[in-house]
């Protein structure tokens, strides 16, 4: 598989992606993954969280495709 490297060079554009993620997030656009926690659920897009953690990139790498995967985290608000 081809892997395709995108590189944005402009002035502000760090902030106006950071806000279209937050209404995606907001919206629960992309979102393809679900996190349960004691005081409710939180959904989440799986690439969004691996790019920006190791852990999550871990954890959610080899995650078998479903049609909505779910991580309980039992303890956690």
């Amino acid at each position: 598989m081809k892997s395709t490297r995108v590189l944005i060079r402009a002035k502000g554009r760090g902030l106006c992606i950071e806000r279209g993620l937050y209404d995606c997030l907001q919206k629960e656009l992309f979102a393809d993954v679900t996190f349960h926690c004691d005081g409710g659920k939180i959904r989440a897009n799986k690439g969004v969280l691996a790019a920006a953690s190791p852990v999550f990139l871990h954890l959610l790498k080899d995650w078998p495709l479903t049609d909505d995967p779910c991580v309980i985290m039992a303890g956690y608000t």
